[in-house]
């Protein structure tokens, strides 16, 4: 857990997640030729957010096996994961709203009802 994921590894597994959520919402070719990109788009962005969360665990956990606790290192951390944190919400929001543009508001309807089954409906 934690180590560097491999770029094709997540175009591969992209791929089938596309390929599958294409049957499901009856995605046009046009559709399906701007959605990838976007999504791809968006992972690839986000890749380094979660190699920068795990640093930040290991950090933490230094931090706190020291003889003295840094509480303005520890701050920092808190702070600095808090701005990556919107970092990664602006983005994944703004893929979200270009896949939505893409999409016909049935396609938008069938593609909320599977994510929410994904999340079992949690919430």
């Amino acid at each position: 857990m934690g180590s560097a994921l491999d770029p094709a590894m997540v175009d591969e597994r992209l791929d089938r997640i596309l390929k599958h959520l294409y049957v499901e919402i009856d995605a046009t070719d046009a559709q399906k030729q701007q959605l990838a990109p976007i999504v791809k788009g968006a992972a690839r962005d986000l890749l380094p957010v979660r190699a920068k969360i795990h640093d930040a665990r290991r950090q933490a956990v230094e931090l706190l096996s020291r003889e003295s606790v840094d509480r303005a290192a520890l701050e920092t951390l808190r702070a600095d994961q808090l701005r990556l944190a919107e970092q990664a919400s602006m983005r994944f929001t703004q893929a979200l709203a270009d896949v939505a543009d893409v999409l016909t508001p049935e396609q938008r309807k069938q593609l909320a009802e599977r994510i929410g089954r994904w999340h079992g409906r949690r919430g």
